[in-house]
């Protein structure tokens, strides 16, 4: 199958069409699997689970307890068999496919209540460096310059692979913290109509996949095409102070030690430089 897929569907269907296919589990809970097939690490989720653009949702009655980590799995003509269990998925489980639509109020709004959200005060200086200062991890000699260039590339032709060579796998997790930056950037780009540069195309992620962790492999290719896990497509999708605006804010919060946090920065970096470009460009971490 081509690496080509940009979304869980289009890969759902390869499968569908192909095999026998090799996986593995990477990640077994009672609520959550997460199974590696190829290079794309699909999510086996309950229904009333957040949902993430790699998902497949069954039932919350359906028994996921025995499905142990490092468990074998094999995918032919559309059904995915795990280890020893009776759990079987194959074609037609509901997926999540949405895709990030654009913004429904001005940039500026959008930034002001995002840095809100954040409990961060843009200040008169450099946005970026407010913005980052709270992470020790984020002001490292590399990570710095490279943030605020996330921050003027997602302004204007979107982010490049420069960006993610200082970037990607920093921080700890199954999706390291600016991994998830980044996830978030890309999702605001697409948000105000920022076609993801040709250097950061699937394939260009595909040959970096060993920076990082696959699931975060998975969601970085999927966030370039549009597709961010649903706490962060409510973000971007309601109406910055409304009452479902904050849901959606306090939910992504709530996603990981620090993954939703460092979404929710990488979604304000990816749109404070079409506000704030000319301090962002008179700041001297700017490279």
């Amino acid at each position: 199958m081509s690496i080509e897929v940009r979304c869980l569907a289009e890969a759902v269907d390869g499968w569908a069409r192909t095999g026998p296919i090799a996986a593995v589990v990477r990640m077994a809970k009672p609520d959550l699997v997460y199974v590696q097939v190829e290079s794309m690490v699909v999510a086996i989720e309950r229904l009333s689970a957040p949902h993430t653009p790699n998902g497949i949702y069954v039932d919350d009655a359906a028994d996921l307890s025995a499905v142990r980590m490092g468990s074998s799995a094999h995918l032919e003509s559309g059904r995915l068999e795990i280890g020893d269990s009776h759990f079987v998925w194959s074609a037609g489980t509901p997926l999540f496919d949405e895709v990030v639509r654009p913004l429904p109020a001005s940039t500026e709004l959008f930034t002001h209540a995002l840095f809100e959200a954040l409990g961060v005060d843009p200040g008169t200086g450099c946005p970026v460096c407010r913005l980052i200062g709270s992470s020790e991890l984020w002001t490292r000699d590399r990570v710095g310059p490279a943030l605020h260039a996330v921050a003027l590339r997602s302004a204007s032709r979107g982010l490049q692979a420069g960006q993610l060579d200082a970037l990607l796998g920093l921080g700890r997790g199954l999706t390291p913290e600016t991994d998830d930056l980044l996830c978030g950037a890309l999702a605001a780009q697409h948000a105000v109509g920022i076609v993801v540069a040709d250097a950061l195309a699937v394939p260009e992620l595909e040959a970096r996949s060993d920076a990082t962790t696959a699931l975060s492999s998975t969601w970085l290719r999927l966030a370039a095409a549009g597709r961010p896990v649903a706490p962060l497509l409510g973000v971007l999708s309601a109406a910055p102070g409304s009452p479902s605006w904050r849901h959606a804010v306090r939910e992504l919060l709530g996603v990981g030690a620090t993954t939703g946090r460092s979404m929710l920065v990488g979604a304000t970096l990816g749109l404070v430089g079409r506000t704030r470009r000319s301090a962002i460009i008179g700041c001297e971490q700017t490279a």
